[in-house]
């Protein structure tokens, strides 16, 4: 499957990562929307968008690694990873109009995921 890009506008924060925009679905893209649709969010907030993904402050270390590599892999960029020990939190996030736009428009991933339809 290979997706249509012409309409994914980059921020010049997204130029200056040099990130990148996959033009075809592939198991590790699954793999991420996947992960997406089961602990993240696509959002905008104001002028900013954003995609999050949040999880269990025990399951830090396949945050930091496993899921770090396959959006390194993906996307040419890490997440920021923070965690809130108040709350057991680990999120890792980015904010970026290429990826909102991306995920939202192209995949399909709505800010609320009330009904998510699997690509």
């Amino acid at each position: 499957m290979k997706f249509d890009l012409s309409e994914i506008e980059k921020s010049k924060n997204d130029e200056k990562a040099n990130i990148t925009i996959p033009n075809y679905m592939t198991t590790q893209l699954a793999e991420f929307i996947g992960i997406m649709i089961g602990d993240g969010h696509v959002g905008r907030e104001g002028y900013h968008q954003s995609l999050r993904i949040a999880g269990n402050i025990n399951d830090i270390s396949y945050y930091e690694t496993y899921v770090q590599d396959l959006i390194k892999e993906l996307f040419n960029i890490r997440f920021t990873l923070y965690t809130q020990k108040s709350k057991n939190v680990v999120i890792v996030q980015k904010h970026s109009k290429a990826l909102f736009y991306f995920f939202h428009n192209i995949i399909g991933i709505p800010q609320r995921k009330d009904h998510v339809e699997v690509p």
